[in-house]
């Protein structure tokens, strides 16, 4: 074989993987499979985002609606006295929100204050830095007249939601503090 024909030959090979190139760059085999594997991951993160959040949403929403109706009781003297005990409290609170919990309301805490005036209320340090209540249970003497504080919370397991667990003290437990408080003062009901 001469100089020439190998050189040909050369350039018939060369010619062949540029013309296969061309081919590989116009073939659709595949296309969509790769395409839909690139895709899905993102896609599916979104999508479960977005049902975590509005389950997130929904959760807190029932848990402000169990916070109002314990405290609308305490409120207007229909829990009151020897009936007005920490077991007492978390069964109303528990009752209210358990189709959306574990059985026994796992991960719900609560505190109930009396306070002397709406000034001593209090408004900071109600949390601790981990996101747990800082008190719990029932603090002081509820009764007529007086002023009231509770606060509850909800440990919300978090399934999906990447972006909140990676920038989060909650991460190691793999959970949510749902928080609600409401403060007001008891009706004059008689004693």
């Amino acid at each position: 074989m001469d100089f020439r024909q190998r050189r040909g030959e050369g350039r018939l090979r060369l010619q062949a993987a540029v013309r296969q190139l061309r081919l590989f760059g116009r073939a659709r085999d595949g296309v969509t499979a790769i395409e839909f594997t690139l895709l899905i991951i993102p896609f599916l993160l979104i999508v479960f985002s977005i049902i975590e959040t509005g389950m997130n949403f929904t959760a807190r929403q029932v848990l402000w609606n169990a916070t109002q109706n314990v405290a609308r009781q305490i409120q207007t003297g229909q829990v009151r006295g020897s009936d007005l005990t920490q077991t007492r409290i978390q069964t109303m609170l528990c009752d209210q929100i358990q189709f959306m919990v574990k059985t026994g309301c796992e991960g719900l805490s609560f505190n109930l204050g009396t306070y002397s005036g709406f000034a001593s209320v209090p408004t900071r340090e109600i949390l601790t830095d981990k996101g747990y209540l800082s008190r719990t249970g029932i603090t002081g003497t509820n009764g007529t007249s007086t002023i009231n504080q509770l606060n509850v919370l909800y440990r919300w397991p978090v399934l999906t939601n990447i972006l909140y667990m990676t920038d989060s003290a909650d991460a190691e437990s793999g959970t949510m503090p749902l928080f609600s408080t409401l403060t007001w003062q008891n009706e004059p009901f008689p004693n």
